[in-house]
């Protein structure tokens, strides 16, 4: 939230609610104007079994690396992000829905690390009911790689409503 300097001993702060297409509620910050909200959910790395999954401690930093370049790029460009990884055996009621249903998300992003292993496709199912459910207005968009994250926002966010 920005503030607003009146003179020298008068700080205001300033925001507003207004409503936008997509979103119930948007806060206006007078720094970085109106935030879509977007939630990111992607498969936890250090969750992650070596031995079951074939990955090393340096590819899973270097996808947490990504990861976070992905968020800083997302809110760089303006976009309220929270980022959520879990586990590929959590129960989704419990490591999803209670993020779904706390905020009005404008676009909810299922990473590629849940969508693409064919060993993943009934958790890949399962969270795409659960983010249909608890954020039924929400824009779904899929990344190829936690790098491609804001082009897959931009996809749905930046379009508004597609029909196609």
């Amino acid at each position: 939230m920005s503030a607003l300097q009146l003179g020298p001993a008068i700080r205001v702060a300033v925001s507003a609610k207004i409503e936008y297409p997509r979103s119930s509620v948007y806060i206006f910050d007078m720094d970085t104007g109106f935030a879509p909200k977007v939630l990111v959910i992607g498969v936890d790395p250090d969750m992650l079994d070596p031995d079951d999954w074939g990955v090393t401690a340096e590819q899973n930093a270097m996808v947490k690396r990504l990861i976070a370049e992905g968020e800083a790029a997302l809110s760089a460009a303006g976009y309220a992000v929270e980022m959520v990884l879990i586990a590929i055996d959590a129960p989704l009621d419990d490591a999803l829905a209670p993020r779904l249903k706390a905020e009005a998300w404008d676009c909810v992003v299922v990473g590629g690390g849940i969508r693409k292993p064919p060993e993943l496709l009934d958790l890949f199912e399962r969270v795409v009911n659960v983010v249909h459910r608890h954020a039924p207005t929400a824009a779904i968009a899929f990344n190829s790689r936690p790098d491609d994250t804001l082009d897959a926002v931009r996809r749905w966010i930046d379009a508004g409503d597609r029909d196609h």
